[in-house]
């Protein structure tokens, strides 16, 4: 479990780089195809689909927080194009980018994630 939660930690951190479900592998100390199987029966769903959902998390709090073009935003995330972002934000939560921030405050208390995020509210921004 310690494993896992390492490399979920690690793509949840570094949800923005180029990174791959091999790259979390290597972080947990296993293989791909073991670690593939491992996460999926631990966390309840795959590797790839939780990169995924902790690139959504990021783009949501730029969103909710900045004034960056959604374009920057996208490749903050990791995304390989706004087109790519906004497809995975729609399929996320039936509305584009653009439209989740004009109908989100600035507030981070009102960020809204993904409910199957083990770590959601990983990027919520600490304020002092």
């Amino acid at each position: 479990m310690h494993r896992l939660l390492r490399a979920a930690t690690y793509a949840a951190t570094h949800a923005g780089e180029d990174i791959h479900v091999a790259d979390m592998a290597r972080e947990a100390g296993l293989s791909s195809r073991h670690f593939i199987r491992r996460f999926k029966r631990v966390m309840g769903i795959t590797p790839a689909r939780y990169l995924t959902v902790a690139r959504l998390e990021k783009a949501q709090m730029l969103l909710s927080t900045t004034l960056l073009p959604i374009v920057h935003i996208a490749a903050e995330c990791g995304f390989s194009s706004q087109s790519s972002l906004t497809t995975s934000f729609k399929e996320e939560f039936n509305m584009t980018p653009a439209r989740y921030r004009r109908e989100n405050s600035t507030d981070p208390e009102e960020i809204r994630f993904c409910d199957i995020c083990p770590f959601r509210g990983l990027f919520q921004p600490v304020f002092n």
